[in-house]
């Protein structure tokens, strides 16, 4: 199964939108029969978890990562205009939480 990335808002960099754009296509493409929700959720938050701390290894900021469906809690942020990337009905925001030091 071939996924299509929607961007709706880009409030990150481009290195980082490519990277979401591939987990999610990946997760599509391996998980065709997407019966369990869930499962293909936690897969993207943790695969972008580590392409993330790839990128910016010792980065003092954390990402705050919501993967859900399209109208479940990811609706809440994607009012704020910080909806990154959709693919089919499953939304994924990113945006930095910088580090209190």
């Amino acid at each position: 199964m071939s996924a299509e990335v929607t961007i709706q808002e880009n409030e990150l960099e481009t290195a980082e939108l490519q990277i979401v754009k591939r987990v999610l296509s990946e997760v599509y493409a391996t998980d065709a029969n997407r019966t369990e929700f869930t499962r293909s959720a936690e897969k993207i938050h943790r695969l972008l978890n580590a392409k993330l701390n790839e990128m910016y290894p010792g980065a003092k900021d954390t990402w705050a990562i919501c993967v859900g469906e399209k109208f479940g809690i990811c609706a809440t942020f994607e009012r704020k205009g910080f909806v990154f990337a959709s693919v089919n009905d499953v939304s994924v925001v990113m945006f930095r939480m910088p580090s209190k030091d």
